[in-house]
């Protein structure tokens, strides 16, 4: 973890999206920590690519959990025939 996070308040989120994505809690700190520091075009990407881990985390977490003769398709669980 980077050692600046340690120097500014970081946001706490709960259990379940710590545990879906770390990747995002840090990624999204750090862009906390730019937004903070006036850096309003580095934040603004920061911010994008933490939703983009999280987004991309949860639909694995989805995957993991559903059998392997499932799949989503627009957000709607269909069987697979094989």
């Amino acid at each position: 973890m980077c050692r600046a996070l340690h120097y500014w308040k970081t946001e706490e989120f709960s259990e379940l999206i710590d545990g879906v994505s770390t990747e995002f809690v840090i990624t999204y700190n750090q862009a906390k920590i730019a937004e903070d520091l006036g850096l309003e075009h580095i934040c603004g990407t920061g911010y994008g690519k933490s939703l983009e881990y999280l987004i991309k985390d949860s639909h694995q977490t989805k995957t993991r959990e559903k059998g392997p003769d499932q799949k989503y398709v627009a957000g709607r669980m269909y069987k697979i025939n094989r």
